[in-house]
């Protein structure tokens, strides 16, 4: 999603935004196992903190929903209509298998179900923090993120039981209340409340739950990035033009690099160390030309 004003033109985040991309990628290409793998899934959870952090909080929920609703629905019927054809066409499923109520949440392809569910979380974000003082929207949401967070030792395991995108949406749960969490909360009672996270994560790793445990021991480290009010980088100007152009692609790259994951497998590509990079670079370069060669309409279909 983009962001717009200041925070929009901060290279530290939007480098950040590039690489959680690019760890995506790498997540869904299957050459991560352990450690690293829960590194690049990482880069979801920071989609989802960096878009309900920065919400608007002066529109009411429904507008707020409408607004996001208005940036990835297209984009959301589109790709999901592409992959069942290519689904159904090159991969020989049965077109009956996405005649189900999941496919209105999921798409036409798993990765999909991040834009009806980022719909989902900015109307409660947005509604919870116009309804609660911010200081109530704290308490709450500190109470609620480290709930979720000890009770993932439980929740983790029975939810992968569940149809998808449920074990999903429970993940990226925690992303929203921890962005809730930074957005809410001020000075030291707010950085004590990120050293808690980590010293929590900790131990949900140590319990056995790295899914989670590492995934948000990133989140919070780049929850104090996210809520510095400087950039981290304000040298790197030269590098500044390159970087939000690559950062503007990301939304694109998101949807369409599954196609060249895709491709890269049936050509015995898969197992490669660096398959997943260039499929990113492939997913950029054909975002960018998307953009220069169909009409302005058709933009929104790989850019939010």
């Amino acid at each position: 999603m983009s962001r717009s004003g200041v925070v929009a033109r901060r290279i530290d985040l939007e480098l950040v935004r590039v690489l959680a991309c690019l760890g995506i990628v790498y997540f869904h290409s299957g050459v991560l196992a352990g450690v690293s793998s829960n590194l690049a899934y990482s880069g979801l959870a920071y989609f989802i903190l960096i878009t309900i952090f920065f919400v608007n909080r002066n529109k009411t929920a429904f507008s707020a929903a409408k607004a996001v609703a208005r940036k990835v629905w297209p984009s959301f019927v589109f790709w999901s209509a592409v992959y069942i054809v290519l689904g159904v066409v090159i991969a020989r499923k049965d077109l009956q298998s996405y005649l189900s109520l999941t496919t209105l949440v999921t798409g036409g392809s798993i990765h999909l179900w991040y834009l009806p569910f980022i719909v989902l979380a900015v109307a409660a974000a947005t509604a919870a923090a116009r309804l609660m003082q911010p200081r109530v929207l704290f308490v709450v949401t500190v109470v609620g993120y480290f709930g979720w967070l000890v009770s993932s030792i439980v929740w983790r395991d029975w939810i992968e039981g569940y149809p998808l995108p449920l074990p999903q949406y429970f993940h990226g749960a925690g992303a929203v209340l921890l962005a809730l969490l930074l957005m809410s909360g001020a000075g030291l009672v707010r950085y004590l409340c990120l050293f808690a996270s980590l010293v929590l994560c900790l131990l949900v790793t140590i319990e056995g739950e790295p899914g989670v445990g590492v995934v948000y021991s990133v989140m919070t480290l780049m929850g104090l990035l996210v809520v510095r009010k400087r950039d981290l980088m304000p040298e790197l100007t030269q590098l500044r033009p390159a970087v939000i152009a690559l950062s503007s692609l990301t939304f694109g790259i998101y949807l369409v690099h599954p196609l060249f994951l895709s491709v890269a497998s049936r050509l015995g590509l898969g197992d490669m160390s660096l398959m997943p990079f260039v499929a990113f670079i492939g997913s950029a370069v054909f975002v960018q030309v998307f953009l220069l060669l169909m009409p302005i309409a058709t933009h929104r279909l790989v850019k939010a």
